[in-house]
């Protein structure tokens, strides 16, 4: 489903997660539909079922993250102490 919807989709989290991450919603983005398991229920035959309900979640490319408390000086150390990281990022921007 998120595939579908958002294939570059990194890192999702609901409306309240990321206001709680102080993070917002940017502006005109729209939620990714997920299935969110809701209760068990037992059918008519006697065999139990899971309920879902859509949740709508959001992309942290949909975020403005300005406040939000990530480590990105961190993450650049990470994949610097990594070679094998450093070639696939400089694969993925330059093609090399």
């Amino acid at each position: 489903m998120i595939l579908a919807q958002k294939p570059e989709a990194a890192r999702l989290g609901s409306f309240d997660y990321w206001k709680s991450q102080n993070g917002f919603v940017k502006p005109g983005q729209s939620g990714i539909s997920i299935l969110e398991p809701h209760k068990e229920y037992e059918r008519e035959d006697g065999s139990t079922a899971v309920g879902y309900n859509v949740k709508k979640v959001f992309d942290i490319s949909q975020i403005d993250a300005r406040e939000l408390n990530i480590d990105v000086n961190g993450a650049v150390r990470t994949i610097q102490q990594h070679p094998k990281l450093v070639g696939y990022v400089r694969h993925l921007r330059y093609g090399n």
